[in-house]
């Protein structure tokens, strides 16, 4: 039987789940064509719960979901992108970022999601939520909180005792306190984000405390 080489650039650039059933298409109609491949590398972190449960149909999105994707790919070359998704409660702002999160993880990114509360108003929510789905799932911890791990704790106090000799958080006025803690979120995301790039997802921003609004802006 003769070989051929398949032209694997029309897969570039699909998203990997359409991109494996366009393959498997090709390879089923020619059955010629041999293909070597490794599997992509995948975050040690999983998809945050919230944005796995809520669903496997979506439809008529391509045009958003086009612009994100075209975001994310200029993060991932240039640096820090933002992308605000807004419209009337019921519209699937959720299900857009869920499947563009779904998207990049299949890719190898690491996803972390935090959600904002009408009721709660936890200082911090998104970030807690966040930064406790890395605590818990994160390979090499220890080395992935940045220059002020320390001061982490104050959102995930149990921190402390997943790294030990890790540093207590500062003590001062409450002003120095509050721009030590950003700077460690920051500082935090900055680092996490060099193995492997990161998406951060903050759901219900409406309802966003007052501090962490303070950090976005």
């Amino acid at each position: 039987m003769s070989r051929r080489i398949l032209d694997l650039t029309p897969f570039a650039a699909r998203p990997p789940r359409e991109a494996l059933a366009q393959l498997a298409k090709e390879l089923q109609t020619n059955p010629a064509v041999q293909v070597d491949w490794e599997p992509l590398p995948q975050s040690s972190v999983p998809l945050p719960g919230f944005l796995t449960d809520i669903g496997r149909i979506f439809v008529g999105r391509d045009g958003a979901l086009d612009r994100l994707g075209q975001l994310w790919k200029e993060a991932t070359a240039e640096g820090l992108r933002v992308a605000l998704l807004a419209g009337e409660p019921g519209v699937g702002k959720t299900r857009l970022a869920a499947e563009q999160a779904r998207r990049v993880y299949d890719e190898g990114a690491m996803v972390l999601a935090g959600r904002c509360d009408e009721d709660l108003g936890v200082p911090y929510q998104p970030f807690v939520e966040a930064l406790r789905h890395f605590v818990d799932h994160a390979a090499g911890l220890s080395e992935r909180l940045g220059r002020y791990g320390g001061e982490l704790a104050r959102l995930v106090p149990e921190l402390g005792e997943r790294v030990p000799g890790l540093p207590g958080p500062l003590r001062s006025d409450p002003e120095t306190e509050r721009y030590r803690l950003f700077e460690a979120v920051t500082d935090w995301l900055a680092v996490a984000s060099v193995e492997e790039p990161l998406l951060l997802v903050v759901d219900d921003l409406q309802w966003c405390d007052e501090p962490s609004l303070r950090w976005l802006c």
